[in-house]
Parts: structure tokens; C-alpha cells; sequence
């Protein structure tokens, strides 16, 4: 099954889940696989009206498309080579929960947006959509193999545990985690 509801493992009948963002179940075990990288994206359109962006505070003038499962009324950005870290507020002129609505908002010019890296890659290689500010990063979306905790774990679980750990970061738009 693919969706992005809360699962229900009794009921929906499911060993375990992989979940892409923070797991928050105090009643489940997860394990850190891969991470997704994201970037700050616009159309070129949409900057030619605002000034230019030189600086992680030139990104609170803008309209912005919010991913209202990661982040709504703040983005906050890191500069690896310093360790610097912003947070800046953000007003939305759209709110969704679909990474493939906040990109096709963001071709179409109504704001900037944080999406998955993996998913723009043509579109920052043909110039519809530009990635703002490179130097500075938004923290990775981590992915977890989440699975209810028991006394006692079949074989099975186990060795797609070990399999998921070693294919995830392999897998296009993912990466190994890094360490914390």
C-alpha cells in the first residue's frame, strides 16, 4: 500500500510501515534508513517581481507554497560550512500536503518552495525552476522503518530490516543519513 495515513497495524493487517518525515508513536520502533535532501525552489517569474534574493531574511518577502506536514509559518536553514542556522518566517499563499502540488504551484509561479530535491531535478536543469540560496540547507526529511514493538521479532522482519538499510540511501532521491 502506498498513502500517507497513519497506520494502523492491527487493523490495516501491516508488519511495518517506511515513513518518510519524524515518526512520533511512542508505541512503535523505528529505524533510520536514508534521508531525502530538499532545496528552496521558485519559478524565475515569480523572482523577476520580488528583489533579489541575497540572503536567507530575503526569503520572508516572498509568497511561499507551505507543505503543511513539514513546515507551515517557519523554514529554518543551515549553512554547513559555518554551522549557522536561520529560521524565517514565512507567510503562505498555499498550504497542501502533496510534494507534487507544491511543485507544480511553484512552476506555476505562485510562490517558493521546500520539495524533495529528487523531484526537481529536470526542472532546475531546464531553468523552469531555480534553486535559491544552494550555500544554505533545509534539514533532510529522514526515513524510518516503523513497526510495532513486541517481545519477540519473526525472521522476516528482521531480514527486511537488513535489506531496507542497505537499499534505501541507494535509492534515487535518497541518501545515507548522516551522522548526527
Amino acid at each position: 500500500m502506498l498513502h500517507d495515513k497513519a497506520v494502523d497495524f492491527i487493523s490495516d493487517n501491516i508488519d511495518c510501515a517506511i515513513r518518510v518525515g519524524a515518526e512520533v508513536d511512542p508505541a512503535t520502533v523505528t529505524v533510520l534508513l536514508a534521508e531525502v535532501p530538499r532545496c528552496i525552489v521558485a519559478a524565475p517569474e515569480l523572482l523577476r517581481r520580488f528583489p533579489a534574493v541575497v540572503d536567507p531574511t530575503s526569503l520572508s518577502a516572498l509568497p511561499w507554497i507551505a507543505i503543511s506536514t513539514f513546515y507551515q509559518h517557519e523554514v529554518v536553514l543551515t549553512q554547513p560550512e559555518s554551522g549557522q542556522t536561520v529560521s524565517i518566517a514565512i507567510a503562505s499563499r498555499l498550504s497542501t500536503d502533496s510534494l507534487y502540488v507544491a511543485k507544480n504551484a511553484a512552476l506555476a509561479g505562485v510562490g517558493v518552495a521546500v520539495v524533495s530535491s529528487w523531484t526537481v531535478e529536470e526542472e532546475l536543469a531546464n531553468g523552469t525552476l531555480v534553486e535559491l540560496l544552494p550555500q544554505w540547507q533545509t534539514a533532510p526529511l529522514p526515513v524510518h522503518l516503523v513497526y510495532p514493538w513486541a517481545r519477540y521479532y519473526p525472521v522476516r522482519l528482521r531480514k527486511f530490516l537488513d535489506l531496507m538499510r542497505e537499499v534505501m540511501p541507494q535509492i534515487a532521491g535518497m541518501r545515507q543519513p548522516e551522522k548526527g
